[in-house]
């Protein structure tokens, strides 16, 4: 187990938010142009289509997640620093 995971875990998310939607393209392109090639009256790809949308999807959520939870904790250390901050520990 790695025990920098909790570290690496939000930029994965971030990094996968970026790729996963030209991976998308990249996968139904090539499948919608598989399907083309090889039709027999029945457009399956749509299918890929589906599958690699609710991905997208997830992808982004998990982001998102990721950021709301990156800017929660910047404004709670802002608040923090406001209030215990550099010259208010002046009399310890």
């Amino acid at each position: 187990m790695n025990p920098l995971r909790w570290l690496l875990t939000p930029v994965r998310d971030v990094t996968r938010a970026i790729v996963m939607p030209f991976k998308a393209v990249f996968v139904v392109g090539l499948t919608g142009m598989i399907n083309a090639l090889t039709y027999d009256g029945e457009w399956w790809f749509k299918w890929v289509a589906l599958g690699m949308g609710i991905a997208v999807v997830v992808s982004l959520a998990r982001a998102a997640r990721t950021l709301i939870m990156l800017g929660l904790a910047a404004w709670v250390g802002n608040k923090l620093y406001r209030r215990y901050g550099a010259g208010r520990g002046a009399g310890f």
